[in-house]
């Protein structure tokens, strides 16, 4: 099946009231850039309105029972699964130091999350048009966003970013290590935009929570590493979705490689 949204399940039928006007003015109190700096409320609507996640979200919600009918198991699929973890925890290695809290731990506590697609996710309304393809199995067999404009869409120069004045010197550090783990897997080139003259690129914000656009959406587009988030891994993760990746359990093939227990689901 192609519910490219399963990843959202029960945690995304929340998000139909994800716009609350009064949590978007204070999610979006510290600095985006200069336009963004500038800002104001209305300005902070048409924003939200370009991300198109309410129209997402209330379709996302009403077809959560179908979604949750679709990922039923069978009492013989669990207790194989139940097996498999048990072999897995006994092969686990105890000594690896275990992450602080995820990402989706971080929003949560920020108040973010619902504000977001898969908790972490800005989309622009054409992103989530094709997520709502998607939902219906219309969705392209791939696992970056691509739309009607690629290849404008991607970094075909390199990817320039700079640094917001709400960055500290401390996150700004963990951000380039995270640029660093992609420059070393891929043939990606990150660059600093320090005269800020870049016509696209990643401005880096410490703002609530952990998040970013996917893709090159054009100008300036925000990717915050607020409080907790200063960690290479979860950079690391934020720059993938910059870059064009959404969640891989979002995969359209994702069914061929994992079973998703709802029990397990937050």
């Amino acid at each position: 099946m192609r519910f490219i949204v399963l990843l959202l399940l029960l945690a995304v039928s929340t998000q139909a009231g994800l716009l609350d006007l009064g949590k978007v003015k204070d999610f979006f109190k510290g600095n985006l850039g200069e336009k963004i700096k500038t800002a104001t409320l209305s300005k902070f609507k048409k924003l939200f309105e370009k991300t198109g996640i309410l129209s997402l979200g209330s379709k996302l919600a009403e077809m959560r029972s179908k979604m949750i009918k679709k990922l039923e198991l069978t009492k013989a699929v669990k207790a194989k699964i139940d097996q498999k973890l048990k072999e897995i925890e006994a092969r686990m290695d105890n000594t690896v130091e275990k992450l602080k809290n995820t990402i989706f731990e971080i929003n949560a506590v920020k108040n973010v999350g619902k504000l977001l697609f898969q908790s972490d996710i800005l989309l622009t309304k054409k992103q989530a048009e094709e997520v709502m393809e998607g939902v219906d199995g219309g969705r392209t067999k791939r696992q970056a966003f691509k739309d009607q404009n690629y290849p404008q869409t991607t970094w075909q120069q390199g990817v320039f970013y700079r640094f917001d004045d709400s960055a500290d010197y401390y996150t700004r550090k963990i951000f380039e290590m995270g640029t660093k783990q992609w420059e070393e897997a891929t043939c990606i080139d990150f660059k600093e935009d320090k005269d800020k003259k870049a016509e696209n690129s990643i401005v880096l914000i410490k703002e609530d929570g952990c998040w970013s656009y996917v893709g090159r959406v054009g100008g300036e587009q925000p990717l915050s590493l607020g409080d907790g988030c200063e960690q290479v891994g979860i950079a690391t993760h934020e720059l993938g979705h910059a870059l064009g990746l959404f969640h891989t359990m979002s995969r359209y093939d994702r069914d061929d490689f994992i079973t998703v227990v709802l029990e397990n689901v937050v």
